[in-house]
């Protein structure tokens, strides 16, 4: 996977001094320069600018709500997505049956417009890196830039012509000066990040009625899961498994790079990561909020074991985390999962749960739990034990003589309403790891009784 040649470079006309409106008339004469001399182009030409940047009236932002290193690695994405990428079936993925099928079309221009500081932050860095890994062609001017950046840039591959600065075939690189820069660098979400809607994806391939094919018990849930999705990819081109796919597996399991493929799962395609095992997710934060508040449509695969703790989910919003028990009840949620324009944590069961399989033929409700033991109407039970699908097996050996054992499949949004019918026929006890959410839960019915149980 070389890095393509640089072909074209640009410059900008020196600046004048001052702030205020002569700063800002600066800028957009220099942004409006930049356009005309180096982006002609009769498709599309996406921008990706950051907030506080002055842009002519007539340019749309797109990654809006993104600051810093977060927007430049969601532009790498798009430039994957619509195609402007010197091998762009390779990127994506031509092994697959069918990729090369796709209605062709003239691919997107992409542009981002970056405050120089972002240039010195760990996520503008990082998603510079990305860019390069993945050869994107991205167009990129610097608000403030100077040659001091060059050693920087130069370290992560882009290579330099005059003063400008490519990162792969057909993009440039310009600095527009200014000594009138009054912002700190940001990454994230600006304050005016808005939830957006998405183009939906058609996987026609998917069962009617969502319901899953029995998994291959022969194998670990883990590669059950992975063997099947793989089956699905092989027949609908617009499925997108980075952890198989093109140039993506290279890439790192980062913050960049889920804003790329949330990028791409905006832009037409179905996206559903495998992360590595062990991931902390907590370190992952700013990237999650960014990618749920756009509403970006992205599938991320862990192991149940790396989820964080409930409550931590639910500050971290427009996110669905779920944690089914065993394989076919994964492949039920992952059918939901793909038939929906929603962002989505899947926890993958351990191996050897113990428990029962699945119902055949049911297809998964969202929201829901699944009772191990009982029912919410057994007259021959009095209280429930309450836990994750990665404590089903201590909790079906510690859970008390008469008691029901009730796994929350959805962990965020809790099964609200099952747990309150739960609740009818005797105390909760819940698992520590779910325990503060349901509390939270339940707050307003202070009658229902709530135990904690286990460490």
């Amino acid at each position: 996977m070389g890095k393509p040649a640089v072909r074209t470079s640009s410059q900008t006309p020196e600046p004048g001094r001052g702030g205020g409106n002569d700063w800002i008339a600066h800028q957009i004469a220099a942004i409006r320069a930049w356009s005309n001399r180096h982006l002609p182009h009769d498709g599309a030409l996406l921008w990706f600018a950051e907030p506080g940047i002055p842009m002519p009236l007539d340019i749309e932002r797109s990654g809006l709500g993104l600051c810093g290193g977060d927007l430049l690695a969601a532009a790498a994405g798009a430039a994957v997505a619509s195609g402007a990428h010197p091998a762009w079936t390779e990127c994506l993925g031509a092994d697959r049956r069918g990729v090369l099928s796709l209605p062709t079309h003239r691919p997107a221009r992409v542009a981002v417009v970056l405050w120089r500081r972002t240039l010195s932050t760990t996520s503008g860095l990082t998603a510079l890196a990305l860019v390069c890994g993945l050869g994107a062609v991205v167009d990129l001017m610097v608000v403030d830039g100077t040659d001091d950046d060059g050693e920087r840039l130069s370290r992560l591959g882009l290579k330099p012509i005059g003063q400008a600065w490519a990162p792969c075939e057909n993009a440039n690189v310009c600095w527009s000066g200014s000594d009138a820069d009054p912002h700190e660098p940001q990454d994230g979400l600006s304050a005016n990040a808005v939830r957006q809607e998405w183009p939906p994806v058609h996987l026609a391939s998917l069962p009617a009625g969502l319901v899953a094919p029995s998994m291959d018990r022969g194998m670990s849930p883990n590669l059950a899961i992975d063997t099947w999705l793989m089956q699905i990819a092989a027949d609908e081109p617009r499925l997108i498994l980075p952890h198989h796919h093109g140039w993506w597996p290279q890439q790192p399991a980062d913050g960049a790079t889920l804003q790329a493929l949330a990028q791409l799962a905006c832009s037409g395609w179905r996206v559903v990561w495998r992360l590595p095992a062990g991931l902390d997710l907590t370190d992952w934060a700013q990237a999650l909020d960014a990618v749920g508040a756009s509403g970006a449509p992205i599938k991320l695969l862990v192991q149940a074991a790396d989820l964080p703790e409930v409550g931590w989910w639910m500050e971290r919003r427009g996110w669905w985390c779920i944690a089914p028990a065993d394989a076919d009840e994964t492949a039920a949620v992952l059918l939901w999962a793909l038939a929906h324009e929603d962002s989505v944590v899947v926890g993958l069961p351990p191996a050897g749960s113990g428990i029962s399989a699945w119902p055949s033929g049911t297809a998964w409700m969202p929201g829901s739990g699944r009772w191990i033991l009982g029912g919410p109407d057994d007259p021959h039970r009095a209280g429930t034990l309450v836990c994750r699908a990665d404590r089903v097996h201590r909790a079906l050996t510690y859970h008390r003589p008469g008691e029901g054992v009730f796994c929350c499949t959805s962990l965020w949004p809790l099964p609200v309403e099952e747990l309150r019918r739960a609740a009818r026929r005797g105390p909760l006890r819940v698992a520590a790891r779910l325990h503060s959410a349901v509390v939270a839960a339940l707050a307003d019915e202070p009658e229902i009784q709530i135990e904690r149980w286990g460490a």
